[in-house]
């Protein structure tokens, strides 16, 4: 770590001695009198690495000529540096560092011909990465805070970013993130809608929204967000399947169908949509679409209980020479129940197959 800082100290003295070049080859900015013999002795420290000696004068140059570009600029990487070698201060001086790089920009906006001017685009380059640079360093503070649970000072440093940077969408998710730990929903949404402001298409923000209504219990809310996933990502079937869901809440069967069909189109075998869709189709007596998703929902997860399911269901809609079928597979899969047994009794009963009610009727008996 003392390698590091040593490397950077020397390549900030380097800028130091660049930057004070008396004799620049374009355009200069003047100053004179004290100013000028201040702006020399600021060098001259510098050079001689007594750089509070070399801060002392670049103030006092600006004192006098507060538009001074190279002397803002030259603060502006004493405080950095100062910062990086003083832990304890680091975030009152990274702050005047960037106050001073943000008046190295502003200055130049001033400037009609800035660049014209000897090093000004290298300044101004600089100053940029070194206030973006600060941004971030202060991000990261405001983030560790976060996850070490201490949201009230992560939430204090992340309102000042915005502040600085109200464009900013990652300050707006920290900030969503916060009042989701908090608990208070109403302020996470006024945030994911400022991020949606800015990003209508921003994904994972909208199925956050989704995902709080649906969890709520907002039904309509949920789908209004749901649908919104589904025109982004139409081949997502989680997204059509929860607005299935949604609506089958709200007792909207018809709609619930259809979204639940939707999903099947995407994945096939899903087994959550086809149960669903299932229930539906049994409850509005559609008993043909009903033995088909049944049906799907066995080949898809071979369970006991969709077996019964559907065993009992291709009875109830005396279908029974497919009932026998799957209820011989239910025996064979557990021969301890009775019910298999008593579907296979009357399957036969009803189909006149003696030899297969005989051969029932004797098992039952054993049972």
């Amino acid at each position: 770590m003392k390698r590091i800082k040593s490397i950077i100290l020397i390549s900030l003295l380097i800028s130091l001695l660049f930057t004070g070049n008396l004799f620049a080859k374009g355009k200069e900015q003047k100053i004179k009198g004290q100013a000028r013999v201040n702006f020399r002795s600021a060098v001259l420290y510098a050079r001689e690495k007594k750089i509070d000696k070399a801060l002392s004068f670049y103030l006092k140059v600006i004192e006098e000529y507060p538009d001074h570009v190279v002397s803002l600029f030259n603060i502006a990487g004493i405080y950095n540096n100062e910062a990086f070698e003083n832990p304890d201060k680091a975030n009152e001086l990274y702050a005047k560092s960037t106050e001073y790089y943000k008046k190295v920009i502003s200055t130049m906006d001033a400037i009609p011909d800035w660049k014209e001017y000897e090093d000004f685009e290298k300044y101004r380059k600089e100053a940029d990465k070194m206030i973006a640079n600060q941004w971030n360093r202060t991000f990261k503070e405001a983030y560790e805070l976060f996850y070490e649970e201490k949201y009230d000072e992560s939430e204090r440093i992340f309102n000042e970013l915005v502040k600085e940077t109200p464009d900013s969408l990652k300050t707006y998710q920290m900030l969503a993130a916060i009042y989701d730990k908090k608990g208070d929903k109403a302020k996470q949404l006024e945030y994911f809608n400022l991020i949606l402001a800015k990003n209508p298409n921003d994904e994972k923000v909208i199925l956050n929204i989704a995902d709080d209504f649906y969890q709520s219990k907002n039904y309509p809310k949920a789908v209004e967000y749901f649908e919104k996933l589904i025109i982004l990502a139409p081949s997502n079937a989680e997204y059509t399947f929860f607005t299935g869901l949604s609506y089958l809440y709200m007792e909207k069967k018809d709609k619930a169908l259809e979204y639940f069909e939707k999903t099947l189109a995407i994945d096939p075998k899903n087994v959550d949509a086809l149960a669903n869709a299932a229930y539906i189709a049994q409850s509005t007596n559609n008993d043909t679409k009903a033995t088909e998703l049944l049906s799907k929902l066995y080949e898809a997860d071979q369970s006991e209980e969709n077996l019964s399911t559907l065993c009992y269901h291709l009875s109830k809609v005396e279908s029974w020479n497919e009932m026998i079928k799957y209820a011989e597979i239910w025996y064979n899969l557990n021969q301890t129940k009775k019910e298999p047994v008593q579907l296979l009794i009357l399957g036969a009963m009803k189909t006149k197959n003696k030899a297969l009610e005989t051969k029932y009727t004797a098992i039952l008996k054993k049972m």
